[in-house]
């Protein structure tokens, strides 16, 4: 009895010394720790919170609700009550006089810890709405200095570690914790904040990636992308022009080198029109709209339909479905197509007398929803069969909503800036679900998944489920730390939500002026598509940017030419199609994903591996029987979009006896690859993508590639490839069976060069090839294996024969200002268009400078250039695959001109007596009723066409106001010509001097008088302040007056001085 009496001793003895031991292991981790007991020590130091208290060991942080009072009725207002206090048909609670504005901060100091020792900062919480920041206080004892650093541990839910060594965060520090809580009417809870040694099992498994470095790309960057050519013709006139006349032309990026065509050319400022952001792509890629009109890819020409027609609008539904508000603005109207091409209105609905917000409509198949935010939302579901359409309306609440978002089930719609509130509207049960947004602005924003902005320095990836929760978890994780600056704007996800589009601001940081794209799967894949140059003219012009439904195309608006015109870039080619078997004589293959723009497949056909391969079909569906094969043939097959955008081959299959060597050609983007091989932009390369080693934390090292698996056979490896930098690397391969390839292939030039590997490789079937290195900067565009030990790769891809230049180029008509070229079409089927190039030099090198028009016509027209002066002419024929034909060339002179020019000061002109006159200019206070004008007169020698320019400051009378002023030749009926916005907000006075081109006329030899009208008959417009210096009349298309400069609004507004 005794001695059992003694082990139950001993053995409690050895537990409490086991539980004192982990204690001590427990508390000997911990640096410093805020446990929340009690909130001793915290100090609101910034906005208000409407509660701090610790709660069963948890600091417990409320917040208000920003621009809402704390209280209505008595009743507190919080995230769970606002939606009852203020109901549709309310007035918006934006409105509240009494508001709480801007972030909440509380800090405790927490005392002074080794950060060398302990380097983890971790915390835990139980309750986290989207919204919260934290921040290190740090202080050196002994010399007082400190700084602050922002930390990630608060972006989600759950056990949160962060290792500080990365930041070069080190020693004995002071260190204070200052939290900043959004104003959601929600509350944070905390568990603790602490900073450790080492990391139990559950924070390692919570413990946010390393902080990561981009490389500096360097870009070049130019104000109009060296588009000389066409920034000398940026003031040509744009009426009265043949079929000829092209605004189209495509030129290389000059950061990035990918193909870059400007759409749109005239003076109209279509880029500015509309919407914040355009709806411009139809569901399956088949146009592009700007707010005035249609570019349809299939026809190659303009349409009349307007952007907007467009908006939400899914392809199959619009022709037959179409919502709108009636004339009188009073209600909603439903209507449908009819067989017999009449429009049926199938439903109207009243629009509510109650406040609305904004207003959204969509055409989802069948279902036709009119959404009016603060009061209601209907829906119209249309049977098939044509019967009585089934009606249904529900409230919708007004949260000041910023952001909106519909489908066939659901609405959501969220709060600008740092409320957060999101609303979602069940449409089948009007069910509403509240929520929160992740970021207050500047993310890339999609439904199952958006990569948003966190605090400056780091982004986050929320997905859908994480939206509606105030406990996230895994759901909403950190994406990226970076320690490069990346400043960047307002974007969206890919179709696929691999990709966030967005664009870096101009001058903050490493990916200032670029359209970008962040890779979803890995933060340190940031790919440059292009640089961009906006004079931010207005706010919806740096934000004008849509990718095409398969993200293959970026369209954006630009003024760098002068006007606000549409620029589209090639994000991407076409993902290609895979799996592609022959059976017989039947081909079969899986469709590209995504594939919402493929309008066909082509597909080729070669008696040889390797080509040289011709396009023998394009076919709608994923098969094709070749009834023509050769006892022997190999195949490939492409997806073509209706863009004519084509995407890479496919893997080559073999069919009958083909007993020529095998050449396999892979595109290294498509490749399995391991970090530090990543992505990367160029335009250079045969897709426009290549990969290159890439580390961007330091445990990334040797990185590997590996090619598709071959049939048995001895192989030579070449790789496209070239070094980044001026530098030079190594490229080691072996295949996946140990077949060691050697010697190494040095890399050492900054193009791309086909490289040897000198050893041929003895392959068993199945084996595969891997190449790697660990040099920073060696890249790889393509890698060929072959069993021809003859072979030797002469292009970027040689399976298919570079155009034939263009036949027939003469010049067809000449004048004092223009030329007009026509060629005969060429016969190869894969002339995807022709490209234009003039100097007044012979022996140029198209490119860039020299770039007139692109066009799908055989005809160019050159105007608005010198009289007597002879040109030099470049035709190119460019292929599907992006190669250029031997240019075309030949020379013209266009005719002598006996040049007239009438420069006129305003201050000489006839004034009506409403305008007033200084010593320099004219200016229209708008301050008297009637016609308001100035009338110029002037003789001119000789008919012919006249050209007017106009020196002028806008008017200033609203906030971004757009004017007109109307122009008569003679007593003619004045035509309207719209002015320049002025620039600076609050602007009282013009900020700066424009002159731009107004209109012109046919006039015969003698006297003429020109009308400048600023208002009609019994109209006054106040406080207009237009204010006109001169005038110039000549017939020199060509002609441009002192001072012009096509990129005026790029330059920062001024304060008003006399000419």
């Amino acid at each position: 009895m005794l001695k059992g009496q003694g082990g139950l001793r001993w053995l409690g003895v050895v537990g409490v010394l086991l539980w004192s031991s982990l204690v001590h292991a427990q508390y000997g981790r911990i640096g410093l720790a805020e446990e929340f007991d009690t909130m001793t020590g915290w100090e609101v130091t910034r906005g208000k919170l409407a509660g701090m208290y610790s709660e069963n060991g948890r600091g417990v942080f409320e917040t208000h609700i920003q621009n809402l009072p704390a209280e209505v009725n008595g009743r507190k207002v919080t995230a769970d009550t606002f939606l009852e206090i203020w109901k549709p048909g309310q007035p918006a609670p934006r409105y509240s006089a009494e508001n709480f504005g801007g972030k909440a901060g509380a800090l405790k100091e927490l005392g002074v810890v080794d950060l060398d020792r302990y380097h983890y900062l971790v915390v835990k919480i139980d309750w986290r709405p989207l919204g919260a920041e934290l921040e290190l206080k740090l202080e050196d004892p002994a010399t007082g200095r400190g700084r602050n650093w922002p930390v990630q541990v608060m972006h989600s839910s759950g056990n949160i570690a962060q290792d500080l060594k990365p930041f070069g965060i080190r020693g004995k520090q002071k260190v204070s914790l200052y939290l900043e809580v959004f104003p959601t009417g929600r509350m944070l809870k905390v568990d603790y904040i602490r900073l450790v040694s080492e990391l139990l099992k559950e924070e390692q498994a919570g413990l946010i990636p390393a902080p990561i470095t981009l490389p500096a790309e360097n870009l070049e960057r130019h104000p109009y992308q060296k588009l000389e050519a066409l920034w000398q013709r940026a003031p040509r006139p744009w009426t009265d022009l043949p079929e000829s006349a092209e605004e189209q032309a495509l030129f290389r990026d000059v950061g990035t080198k990918v193909p870059t065509w400007r759409m749109t050319g005239t003076p109209a400022h279509e880029g500015l029109k509309g919407a914040d952001k355009p709806h411009v792509w139809r569901d399956d890629g088949s146009s592009m709209s700007t707010p005035a009109r249609t570019w349809h890819f299939a026809r190659h020409a303009w349409g009349p339909e307007r952007g907007s027609h467009w908006t939400r609008l899914k392809t199959a539904a619009r022709e037959d479905f179409t919502i709108y508000r009636d004339k009188s603005g009073r209600k909603w109207v439903f209507s449908r197509k009819l067989d017999d091409g009449k429009t049926e209105v199938i439903y109207e609905h009243p629009w509510p007398n109650r406040p609305t917000y904004r207003a959204e409509a969509g055409v989802f198949g069948n279902r036709l929803v009119a959404a009016m935010v603060g009061s209601e939302v209907v829906v119209v579901d249309v049977p098939k069969d044509g019967g009585k359409p089934r009606v249904k309306a529900w409230p919708l609440p007004d949260i000041g909503a910023k952001g909106f978002w519909m489908n066939e089930k659901t609405i959501s719609y969220w709060a600008p800036f740092l409320s957060l509130h999101r609303i979602m509207v069940d449409l089948d049960t009007g069910k509403i679900t509240k929520g929160v947004h992740p970021t207050m602005t500047h993310g890339m924003s999609g439904e199952e998944y958006s990569i948003m902005s966190y605090d400056g320095v780091s982004k986050v990836v929320v997905s859908r489920k994480a939206k509606m929760s105030d406990t996230p978890g895994k759901e909403l994780s950190i994406y990226g730390i970076y320690k490069t600056l990346i400043s960047t704007d307002y974007g969206e996800m890919s179709s696929d939500y691999r990709y966030g589009i967005t664009n870096g601001l101009i001058g903050r940081g490493e990916l200032g002026g670029q359209y970008v794209l962040f890779d979803r799967l890995d933060a340190g894949t940031v790919l440059r598509l292009c640089t961009y140059n906006v004079s931010y003219e207005t706010w919806d012009l740096r934000a004008k940017v849509s990718a095409s439904p398969d993200y293959t195309k970026l369209a954006y608006g630009s003024d760098m030419l002068g006007d606000a015109d549409y620029y589209m870039t090639i994000m991407r080619l076409p993902s290609r199609p895979t799996n592609l078997k022959l059976a017989g004589g039947t081909l079969t293959w899986d469709a590209p994903v995504p594939c919402a723009e493929v309008h066909h497949y082509n597909v080729y056909r070669s008696q040889e591996s390797g080509g040289p391969y011709e396009c023998i079909a394009s076919v709608k569906e994923t098969t094709f029987t070749d009834r023509e094969r050769p006892a022997s043939a190999c195949y490939l097959v492409t997806a073509e979009e209706h863009s004519g955008l084509e995407s890479c081959f496919s893997d080559e299959v073999r069919g009958g006896e083909v007993n020529t060597p095998l050449t396999l050609h892979f595109e290294a983007e498509n490749l399995q690859k391991k970090v530090p091989w990543r992505d990367v932009v160029d335009g250079t390369a045969s897709g426009f993508r290549a990969v290159r080693v890439t580390p961007v934390r330091e445990t990334e090292t040797r990185g590997r590639i590996e090619t598709n698996a071959v049939t048995q056979g001895r192989y030579k490896l070449w790789v496209r490839a070239k070094h980044w930098e001026d530098g030079s690397g190594v490229l080691l391969y072996a295949g996946n069976r140990h077949t060691l390839g050697y010697p190494p292939i040095k890399v050492a030039s900054k193009k791309w060069q086909w490289l040897e590997g000198k050893l041929q490789m003895g392959l068993s079937g199945g084996e595969s090839v891997t190449l790697s290195s660990a040099d920073s900067g060696v890249a790889i565009d393509k890698v060929v294996l072959t069993s021809d030990p003859d072979y030797r790769p002469q292009t970027a891809d040689d399976r298919l024969p570079t155009p034939q230049a263009v036949a027939g180029l003469e010049v067809a008509k000449t004048d004092a200002n223009s030329v007009e070229l026509k060629w005969d079409a060429s016969p190869e089927k894969n002339v995807a268009f022709y490209s234009v190039y003039v100097s007044e030099k012979a022996d140029f090198v198209p490119g860039n400078e020299t770039l007139l028009c692109s066009t799908h016509k055989t005809s160019a027209l050159d105007w608005g250039i010198q009289p007597d002066t002879t040109y030099t002419y470049k035709v190119v024929a460019v292929n599907k695959r992006w190669m250029d034909s031997p240019p075309a060339a030949i020379s013209a002179k266009t005719k002598p001109l006996d040049v007239v020019t009438r420069e006129l000061a305003a201050t000489a002109a006839t004034a009506t007596d409403g305008m007033q006159k200084t010593r320099d200019y004219v200016e229209y206070p708008g301050k008297e009723a009637g016609e308001q004008s100035l009338m110029f007169e002037f003789d001119v020698p000789a008919d012919g066409t006249y050209y007017v320019w106009m020196k002028y400051t806008p008017s200033f009378n609203q906030r971004w106001a757009w004017d007109s002023i109307g122009v008569s030749w003679d007593d003619g009926k004045p035509e309207d010509y719209r002015t320049r916005p002025r620039l600076a907000r609050g602007q009282k006075k013009p900020g700066r001097w424009f002159i731009d081109r107004l209109d012109q006329g046919k006039l015969a030899a003698g006297k003429h008088v020109l009308k400048l009208v600023f208002a009609k008959k019994d109209d006054i417009r106040t406080g207009m302040g237009q204010r006109i210096a001169r005038v110039w009349v000549t017939n020199d298309a060509s002609f441009v007056p002192p001072g012009y400069t096509a990129q005026v609004m790029f330059e920062k507004p001024t304060p008003w001085n006399r000419e």
